[in-house]
């Protein structure tokens, strides 16, 4: 396989199912092979800021690992320290308590120690959310580390829309070998527990690392370098492919929070156990005898991210690959098909994906988060048209919601006025960018957050713009010949 093959450019007349197939066909052998999306993004960070002791690669596959694991007798629990660690204040709201509908009857009350389903022990907390808690554990039979993601009450959780799609992909898996699976995090495992107030189900993931979002909070300049967008573009826009083209499913929260770095090396892991038996890690101790633990973040990744939490993904069935309704994503990401109730797709991941990309090479997102009030949508629509120019007539009259701010011309009319012409995609590009990286990358932006979704770059297209088709070579980046 060349590189000239790779760089070919298709035939811009083709229809768009036989561009999206024939650009499949690349990415899977672009992807199969020795250009596969692989870049260290610890270097941008100082070593300051890492806490963890690393140790040295192993080279054994997880999958000898495991096939030796489970040649052994299951391990016995640690017995982790029940004293010595320091007691937070019982009168602050912490962690999970901070959400202002959280209700303790709710979360499983996860310990470290704790041994769940009678195999994976408790290690360390690493995370949470309005649905879950996360537990780095360790898997007392097959003698590796995973995370278990622990939902709160079935009952009031409702129909877990994760799991359907983690046995929606496990019905296709064997029917597609495209390498964006790789890209994604599902479920190895689940399970149910039963707790004091109800029944849970209980995730097993493999351990990853910060996400994007976090990792970039510990860059000094706020901001990624091009490279590592690039590299985090590519590896989504497998992702995505995979998903909407095998799998017919819609993420519908494609951001930087979402985004977890894979591990440089997973003997880190074993370091949240040792330091844990050494100097337990601070809690809360509630007066009703609720154990409220502290989050620990792992400061390690040395791959492009992988993509997670499908809690609100949408599946599309043959027929009907249209969804209503508003999808599960950041308020000011939403894309104008969204905001102006009309039926939507696959395109609002590629529009978040750009959003995304945005946000690493900026301080600042591309649109301002929602103030709960009236005017926010205006004003997102506002901002839109500042940035990408008026929409197309023959989108608004898909929507009759769209005359809300138009007229019946295309003539904006919404009550909060249009940016000042100075308010441009040119205006705002971050200043990294310079010269050709520049042209670009708006070139990049204008066609990912086109106004119709069916103009939009779609994963393939994507791919093969001249902005992200690039290797990487002596830390920089050439275009792919």
């Amino acid at each position: 396989m060349t590189k000239a093959f790779l760089i070919k450019m298709l035939p811009t007349r083709l229809s768009r199912p036989a561009r999206l197939v024939q650009n499949h066909s690349l990415i899977c052998r672009y992807l199969s092979g020795r250009h596969a999306p692989r870049r260290s993004f610890l270097p941008l960070l100082s070593s300051a800021c890492f806490t963890a002791t690393m140790a040295s690669s192993s080279n054994a596959s997880d999958h000898d690992a495991l096939t030796t694991s489970r040649n052994k007798h299951p391990l016995n629990p640690q017995k982790f320290p029940i004293s010595g660690f320091e007691e937070l204040d019982p009168s602050v709201n912490m962690e999970e308590e901070k959400l202002s509908y959280y209700d303790p009857t709710l979360f499983y009350p996860v310990q470290i120690g704790d041994v769940l389903y009678n195999r994976y022990q408790a290690i360390a907390k690493f995370g949470f959310g309005s649905t879950s808690t996360t537990w780095l554990c360790k898997d007392l039979v097959d003698h590796r580390h995973v995370v278990l993601k622990v939902y709160i009450r079935q009952h009031s959780i409702g129909h877990n829309l994760e799991l359907e799609c983690f046995r929606h992909i496990q019905g296709i898996e064997q029917k597609t070998d495209h390498p964006g699976r790789r890209w994604i995090r599902f479920p190895e495992d689940h399970f149910t527990i039963q707790g004091q107030d109800g029944a849970h189900e209980v995730f097993v993931l493999r351990p990853l690392g910060l996400s994007v979002r976090a990792m970039q909070s510990y860059i000094p300049s706020g901001v990624f370098p091009e490279l590592n967008a690039v590299l985090v573009t590519k590896a989504v826009v497998a992702a995505l492919e995979f998903l909407h083209l095998d799998a017919n499913l819609i993420h519908c929260d494609v951001h930087s929070g979402n985004l977890l770095l894979t591990l440089s090396n997973e003997s880190v892991l074993d370091q949240f156990e040792k330091n844990e038996l050494v100097k337990p890690t601070p809690r809360k101790l509630a007066k009703d005898g609720r154990i409220i633990h502290v989050t620990q973040y792992l400061l390690d990744g040395d791959n492009p991210p992988v993509l997670c939490d499908f809690s609100g993904a949408r599946i599309c069935t043959n027929d009907d690959e249209s969804q209503r309704g508003l999808p599960h994503m950041p308020e000011h990401y939403r894309p104008p098909e969204v905001i102006l109730d009309m039926p939507w797709s696959y395109p609002v991941d590629m529009w978040c994906l750009g959003l995304t990309i945005w946000r690493m090479l900026s301080t600042k997102s591309l649109f301002g988060h929602y103030n709960g009030t009236d005017l926010d949508e205006a004003r997102h629509l506002s901002l839109m048209v500042g940035l990408l120019g008026p929409p197309p007539l023959s989108f608004l009259k898909k929507s009759e919601k769209a005359l809300k701010y138009w007229d019946s011309d295309g003539k904006w009319k919404g009550p909060i006025p249009l940016p000042p012409p100075t308010h441009t995609l040119e205006a705002l590009c971050p200043k990294s960018l310079q010269g050709k990286a520049k042209v670009m990358f708006l070139d990049f932006m204008r066609k990912i957050l086109h106004w119709d979704p069916e103009e939009r770059l779609y994963p393939g297209s994507a791919w093969h713009h001249p902005w992200v088709h690039r290797e990487v070579e002596n830390d920089g980046l050439v275009s792919v010949e």
